[in-house]
């Protein structure tokens, strides 16, 4: 059942019932030393692609991003990823601003796409100018895109 005894030559049934951790007495002659446990931990990754002025490209820099969410994505198959695009409000109107947000956030979610994940993973919004995430304008040339997902893992504790 996933846990051994201390010389590693067999698993004791009783383990998995919390009964023989650590009990040299064990019926079962194998001294247990472990239990079997999973980590469900919460895990998040946060991408910011920026865009040049005018632009909805992903540069080859910004590209870098992209692959590692994807990575993420595909190591952790429960995440699922919120797309958002934005836009500076110092240049450009309401309308042109909400386009490019709009292009930058469906840009980056097609790459996602492109790479195996599944749209039921996504969500894609655009802000236009109506919010800044940053205080600098160029920087709100951007899409940030925010993965949470629960990892388990087996872990194997010292009793």
């Amino acid at each position: 059942p996933g846990c051994g005894d201390k010389f590693g030559t067999g698993s004791c049934p009783e383990t998995e019932r919390g009964k023989c951790y650590n009990n040299p007495n064990c019926k079962h002659s194998l001294n247990c030393w472990c239990k079997k446990d999973i980590d469900r931990t919460p895990r998040t990754k946060k991408i910011d692609v920026f865009f040049l002025i005018r632009s909805s490209v992903i540069s080859a820099e910004e590209n870098v991003k992209v692959q590692d969410m994807i990575k993420y994505l595909q190591e952790n198959p429960d995440a699922t990823v919120s797309v958002t695009g934005y836009a500076d409000i110092g240049t450009g109107n309401p309308r042109i601003n909400m386009g490019y947000s709009e292009k930058r956030a469906e840009v980056v979610t097609k790459a996602l796409l492109d790479a195996g994940i599944s749209m039921d993973r996504i969500t894609t919004d655009a802000k236009g100018d109506t919010v800044q995430p940053f205080a600098e304008n160029d920087l709100n040339r951007v899409t940030i895109a925010i993965a949470k997902g629960e990892k388990e893992v087996e872990v194997m504790q010292e009793q």
